[in-house]
C-alpha cells in the first residue's frame, strides 16, 4: 500500500480564544489545525470518493454542502406546529455530541466504515491519513510543542 508522504501527516495547531470565560482556561480555546495545501487537495479527493459510495442520510444536516442546522431547526418547528394543531404533546431530544469525533477510537471508526460497505482499500486510504498524524501546538510566545495525534 502507497502512503502519504510524512510531511503531509504534520500540522499546527494554533489556539484561538472563544472570546468568552477565562483567557488561562484551556477550554475557552478552540483549536484551528493548519495543513499542507497539498493534503487539503488529498483530503478533498478522498471526501468526493466517500461521497460516491455511502449514502448520506437525508435527517443528516451536519458536515453536509447545502444541507445547515437552519434546516433541522425549520423541520423541527414545522412539526412542533402540527403537533399543537392537533393538540398533541410533542417530545424532542437535542443532543450535543460534544466533541464525538475528537474521542472516538480509530478502530471503530475503521470498523464501521467497512460494515457502510466502503472497500476496504478506501479504509485503508483513511486510515493512512491518520496514522503517523502529527501536530505542533503554536503558543503565545511562539513556542511550538510537538505532539502526537491518536485516540
Amino acid at each position: 500500500m502507497a502512503r502519504i508522504p510524512q510531511a503531509w501527516r504534520d500540522s499546527i495547531i494554533v489556539p484561538i480564544f472563544k472570546r468568552k470565560g477565562d483567557v488561562m482556561d484551556c477550554t475557552n480555546y478552540r483549536g484551528i489545525k493548519l495543513i499542507a495545501h497539498t493534503m487539503k487537495i488529498y483530503e478533498r479527493l478522498v471526501d468526493m470518493r466517500l461521497r460516491g459510495v455511502v449514502e448520506i442520510a437525508p435527517d443528516q444536516f451536519g458536515f453536509i454542502p447545502e444541507r445547515s442546522a437552519i434546516d433541522a431547526i425549520f423541520i423541527a418547528r414545522q412539526v412542533m406546529e402540527k403537533y399543537r394543531e392537533k393538540n398533541k404533546p410533542c417530545h424532542i431530544a437535542f443532543l450535543d455530541l460534544e466533541k464525538a469525533y475528537d474521542r472516538l477510537p480509530r478502530s471503530i471508526l475503521w470498523e464501521v466504515m467497512r460494515e457502510r460497505g466502503i472497500p476496504e482499500y478506501m479504509v485503508n486510504i483513511v486510515q493512512d491519513m491518520y496514522d503517523g498524524a502529527t501536530a505542533r501546538v503554536r503558543t503565545r510566545d511562539e513556542r511550538i510543542i510537538r505532539i502526537r495525534l491518536s485516540v
